[in-house]
């Protein structure tokens, strides 16, 4: 009651920045759903574009990973570029680079073309959570920022719900090329949201909490030498293997063939793993910062999410239900991720705190450019070289072999986690 009455009796000034500082997270928060839309709306394209552009699953995958290649690339530096410039002016250039990217994809013709497509938009897209993480650090108080990042994380789950289902609609209606250039207009209005709204810092405290210094070598150095950033980087990729290699691009296809299931369906199916990280992302940060521990939650998520994926192989049964339900678990689980980034900021010194953010998220998006074409490749393996309606044709028992690369990665996490130091994550 007492911190109620407290923030009632704030005077105006700090009620208009604590208005603005939520604004700014919202809008940056904008940005990071949009860059979800983009990273898994080709998994509801896979027939059209496997047509379009003449490629069987392991080329489709590569297709797909350029986003990743280009996303991990830039992680680090935007995290090093956050730190010394401010989060705003390179979150501009990175939405301009994203839309042009999505716009060239829409309309190439080429497989080359649309690698260097998916290529522009991984770069673009590649500054979002980094930067957003960046603005939370510069706008909020120390004691909310693994909660941040949760709801951050939640959100972006939210646009790779939206890049499913939704997304769907849009490609039975106007055709994946129609869908993509509706994307990329709703990309250019998030851009100019970020140029005239979103700014570094609090106003009044621009001045004292602006990093003059620039982030040298040595300093990054101490970032890429620390070894619990790799761990932390490592666990936060193994957790989201099955978002990316499932729920971005393979997962409707799984659905469609291993439950026999319309497109729409199995779309709504498969995101349910989107879905899921929406609760569990708020759910583990509000947990870590409740309980002041960071490792506790990473494991007890690691088991969990290991747990669902196990009773959804080994006993998957004919329900659509049973299996929605079960991947809503295993999305629930990747929540988890929300502590790695909270424990590399708490390792390190504010100069570098975003460049080892990026570190975390860098490896964590190189496990994703890893996994959509091991996964088409696991297919081929056991491929019958069966084709259909000028496509080939994967059963499912090729689906059944492919998907156990899953708990594989998750039990490598796990064993991880456990080389994770605790962090003192700071209590009010």
């Amino acid at each position: 009651m007492r911190k109620l009455i407290a923030r009632i009796c704030q005077p105006p000034a700090i009620k208009k920045i604590v208005l603005r500082s939520w604004i700014v997270w919202g809008i940056a928060t904008l940005y990071y759903i949009y860059e979800y839309i983009q990273r898994v709306y080709p998994s509801v394209m896979v027939p059209n574009l496997m047509r379009d552009f003449g490629v069987d699953a392991a080329e489709l995958g590569n297709i797909a990973a350029f986003y990743f290649y280009a996303y991990a690339l830039f992680q680090l530096p935007a995290g090093a570029l956050a730190d010394k410039y401010g989060p705003s002016r390179p979150m501009t250039i990175a939405a301009i680079l994203c839309v042009g990217g999505s716009l060239l994809f829409a309309n190439a013709h080429h497989v080359w073309v649309a690698e260097l497509s998916r290529l522009l938009i991984g770069c673009g897209s590649g500054f979002a959570f980094v930067c957003t993480l960046r603005l939370v650090a510069n706008w909020f108080p120390s004691n909310r920022f693994a909660l941040l990042v949760g709801l951050t994380n939640a959100f972006g789950m939210l646009g790779a719900f939206i890049g499913e289902e939704p997304v769907a609609q849009l490609v039975s209606r106007f055709g994946w090329r129609g869908a993509v250039e509706v994307i990329s207009v709703i990309g250019i209005i998030i851009g100019l949201l970020i140029i005239f709204i979103i700014k570094d810092f609090p106003p009044k405290l621009k001045k004292a909490r602006v990093n003059k210094s620039s982030i040298s070598i040595p300093l990054l150095m101490q970032v890429i030498k620390e070894p619990q950033t790799w761990f932390n980087g490592l666990f936060a990729g193994a957790m989201n293997f099955p978002l990316a290699t499932f729920g971005a691009l393979w997962g409707m296809s799984y659905m469609e063939r291993v439950y026999h299931l319309s497109p729409s369906i199995a779309a709504t199916d498969s995101s349910m793993l989107f879905l899921g990280a929406i609760p569990g992302s708020f759910f583990f940060g509000w947990f870590s910062d409740y309980i002041g521990k960071r490792k506790m939650p990473m494991i007890a998520g690691g088991f969990f999410g290991l747990i669902s994926i196990l009773i959804l192989l080994i006993y998957p049964g004919n329900s659509a239900i049973f299996a929605g339900i079960l991947l809503f678990c295993v999305g629930f689980a990747s929540g988890s991720i929300v502590m790695n980034y909270a424990s590399a900021k708490e390792g390190h010194t504010p100069a570098v705190s975003g460049a080892a953010m990026g570190l975390v998220n860098t490896l964590l998006i190189a496990m994703c450019a890893i996994s959509q074409p091991l996964f088409g490749w696991l297919l081929q393996q056991n491929w019958s070289g069966k084709i259909k309606h000028g496509i080939p044709f994967y059963s499912s028992a090729d689906f059944r072999f492919a998907i156990w690369v899953i708990p594989i990665v998750i039990a490598i996490g796990i064993i991880i986690s456990f080389f994770i130091k605790e962090t003192c994550a700071i209590k009010n």
